[in-house]
């Protein structure tokens, strides 16, 4: 592993400020976020529709970007993100599988722990 050099103080001190505006953009992203997830629910709930494309694109790009930011703010990346670089796209294409639906998922695990109990029994006797 290669040695490290000591950062100099100059170079601390605006990395402070920058982490400084970047927890203060977190927070706004995080609140974005968290109306996006909001609407995307209640669209999904009252029109039995997922979100449009835009919507969940949008999620995802905001999504990427607070990755970006805490990697800056928890030194794992030297780069400050945008405005002071490429915003840069979203890490990874949005995931939609229509095959299986969130209550086939709770119906299988029930069914999943229905068999393990049944196992259970079947072995203590």
């Amino acid at each position: 592993m290669p040695e490290e050099t000591p950062i100099e103080r100059v170079d601390t001190a605006i990395r402070l400020l920058l982490s400084l505006l970047f927890l203060v953009i977190a927070e706004v992203a995080q609140t974005v976020l968290g109306i996006l997830v909001a609407f995307s629910l209640l669209f999904a709930f009252v029109t039995g529709e997922r979100p449009s494309e835009a919507v969940r694109n949008l999620s995802n790009q905001v999504t990427a970007y607070m990755y970006r930011v805490y990697r800056y703010l928890t030194y794992n990346d030297s780069r400050a993100p945008f405005p002071f670089h490429e915003l840069g796209g979203a890490l990874e294409p949005p995931r939609w599988s229509g095959d299986t639906t969130e209550s086939e998922l709770l119906r299988r695990t029930r069914h999943d722990r229905h068999d393990d109990d049944e196992e259970e029994r079947s072995e203590r006797v």
